[in-house]
């Protein structure tokens, strides 16, 4: 069995060490370095996004509930303020939540 190194296709490889080539000549830094830097930030990227689209469908299901304040949606959900729930939500859904809580109401 071949071992993944966790990139889909040798070209995501190759482009992948040459970006952290080119990085790490710049600043004067060894590629691999770079690459721990890197990977770190992307794990970070990719977790938070996940986590971000899990509290997001929590936050979809409970709009359907019409006595729900968005500042209670916001929290139920794991937000620390509306404001937050808000950003968030209109970044990865494209709508306000308001809006998307009035369509629901009335479909």
């Amino acid at each position: 069995m071949a071992k993944s190194d966790g990139f889909r296709n040798s070209s995501e490889n190759t482009r992948w060490r040459s970006e952290t080539s080119d990085l790490g000549s710049g600043m004067r830094a060894l590629p691999a370095a770079i690459s721990r830097v890197s990977f770190r930030q992307y794990i970070w990227n990719v977790s938070a996004a996940a986590f971000d689209s899990a509290r997001l469908e929590v936050a979809k299901s409970l709009l359907a509930d019409p006595d729900l304040a968005l500042s209670e949606i916001a929290l139920r959900s794991g937000f620390s303020d509306q404001a937050a729930f808000s950003r968030t939500f209109g970044s990865f859904i494209g709508n306000s939540a308001g809006t998307v809580a009035q369509r629901i109401y009335l479909s």
